[in-house]
């Protein structure tokens, strides 16, 4: 869905937002397993089991671009080919490179945990072990937001 580059609503980032937003909750609970031993799928099927709180920050305006490279990136997730997930992963860099964390923490974690469920798939179709260590990463930095840390 093409968003203009004039209407700059909240209501427009809504979905593809609350979507990277949902998962956020989940890393933050995963990579404590993870370090202490448990295998990803395992930590991740363990968090998801646990109650999540529920977030709901929502950037105020983002630019057109951004928008559109969120929309791409909730599209891609349905699929799980290697040329899907690895868009995946390019998308949350690019987005990663724009979106500050001071500025919007709870979007920033979201688009780590993507980063790394992309690297993480791309590391078990592949076996690549840089994919298994950037999903390690960016697991690692969606874990430093806190729930309560607002903008600054």
């Amino acid at each position: 869905m093409p968003v203009s580059n004039t209407s700059l609503t909240a209501d427009a980032l809504e979905e593809p937002i609350g979507l990277l937003l949902a998962v956020a909750p989940v890393f933050r609970l995963a990579l404590p397993l993870v370090q202490q031993g448990l295998n990803p799928e395992d930590a991740i099927q363990r968090a998801q089991a646990a109650p999540a709180p529920t977030i709901e920050v929502m950037p105020a305006a983002l630019p057109a671009a951004l928008r559109e490279l969120l929309q791409e990136l909730v599209e891609l997730q349905a699929h799980d080919d290697r040329h899907s997930l690895e868009r995946q992963q390019a998308l949350c860099q690019t987005l990663l490179a724009q979106v500050q964390r001071q500025d919007t923490p709870e979007l920033w974690a979201a688009l780590q945990g993507e980063l790394g469920n992309s690297c993480q798939a791309l590391y078990d179709l592949t076996g690549i072990a840089t994919y298994a260590e950037a999903a390690t990463e960016a697991y690692q930095a969606a874990s430093t937001v806190r729930p309560d840390e607002g903008p600054a």
